[in-house]
């Protein structure tokens, strides 16, 4: 696609050089063909056409999902976008096996192997819809299987070995195991002590040895909340976010997991959500005092909005590849990672369950 006008004529000189005219600036599309003269005409069909951005949609009735990438392209020079053949992209097997009716007739038979995703299938659209028909939405706070759904109950065996271990945990010093130099590990204790305490006040039915515990927790917890950790947190405003101050401190960037330089901020933050819904759905005076800075963590990893000008859209979440990536700031010779998926499955979890005790129906669902 000639940008100055001039067709380039490239030539094949050997098997790993082409040559063109010297000062011919253009786009140059490749493509691999594995379907022979069939692949050859879709590809010709959407040639010189190409994505220049993508938005997402999505929404939910009940149990039933749905989500949409929709990408805005661009063509030759002059040529008329109307009449725009519709672009060759290629899905994920994930997409694949949730697309919508519309989207599936629209596959063509033309698959590449990708290097970490499984098989990619083409497709000649420009947009896509999956749908997600089975939503867990009865999923709460207490133990919950795919098949079994909602475990409230503990059988009298159960419950009387948890009642033994509960009475020693719940006593540990909470303070110790929160009051620590990273967010990371201050985060996962938050969170593991508000499992005990909703353990011990709705699956043990023992409000009263939960009590105190939950008084020590919101303790632990008000740390944060007042910013007077060991590193407090700060708003960067070159790229939008709210970070440990210890790299600044330090000029350790590795330091916390490199929570300054934004790696793995759905896992430190996840944690802390995760920990709030409990409190605030033990506590509901509670959640008043403290929505807005759980707020902010929310914002920081999983930002909804293309209007909000302090955060910006889905930090960590890829809505292509259908998960996070836990890498910031950070050069990646063999690309970035998602490291964690369980963490990862936990901050949507997290994200569900903050969404529900504050009212946010929006919220819980995108968790969903």
């Amino acid at each position: 696609m000639p940008s100055n006008a001039q067709y380039p004529d490239f030539q094949l000189v050997s098997s790993t050089s082409l040559r063109g005219p010297l000062g011919w600036f253009g786009y140059i599309q490749v493509a691999k063909n594995p379907a022979g003269s069939t692949g050859e005409f879709s590809y010709d069909r959407s040639a010189g056409y190409y994505p220049t951005s993508a938005a997402i949609s999505g929404s939910t009735l009940g149990i039933y999902g749905t989500y949409g990438i929709a990408w805005t392209k661009a063509g030759p020079p002059g040529a008329p976008n109307i009449e725009a053949p519709p672009l060759l992209m290629f899905a994920l097997p994930h997409h694949v096996a949730s697309f919508g009716q519309a989207t599936a007739i629209a596959k063509i038979s033309i698959s590449l192997q990708t290097t970490t995703k499984g098989t990619a299938t083409a497709v000649l659209a420009d947009s896509w819809t999956m749908v997600e028909p089975n939503l867990p939405t009865d999923m709460g706070f207490a133990p919950w299987t795919p098949m079994q759904r909602v475990a409230s109950q503990l059988n009298s065996v159960a419950r009387d070995i948890v009642i033994q271990v509960a009475q020693s945990e719940v006593n540990q010093d909470m303070n110790a195991q929160t009051n620590l130099d990273s967010m990371y590990f201050s985060g996962k204790a938050l969170s593991k002590f508000a499992v005990l305490i909703y353990t011990i006040h709705e699956l043990l039915g023992l409000p009263n040895l939960a009590r105190p515990g939950l008084m020590e927790l919101k303790r632990a917890f008000a740390r944060f909340t007042t910013n007077q950790q060991i590193y407090p947190l700060v708003y960067d405003t070159v790229w939008g976010g709210v970070v440990s101050s210890g790299t600044y401190q330090t000029g350790d960037c590795g330091l916390d997991f490199g929570n300054t330089c934004y790696n793995d901020h759905h896992f430190h933050y996840g944690y802390f959500i995760h920990a709030a819904a409990i409190i605030a759905y033990l506590d509901p005076e509670w959640l008043l005092l403290n929505k807005d800075w759980v707020n902010m963590l929310v914002r920081d990893v999983s930002n909804p909005s293309l209007q909000d000008n302090l955060f910006p859209f889905s930090r960590n979440f890829d809505w292509y590849h259908g998960h996070s990536f836990a890498k910031g700031l950070f050069e990646s010779a063999d690309s970035k990672d998602e490291e964690s998926s369980s963490e990862d499955t936990l901050f949507a979890y997290a994200l569900k369950m903050w969404g529900r005790v504050t009212g946010d129906a929006s919220m819980e669902a995108r968790g969903n």
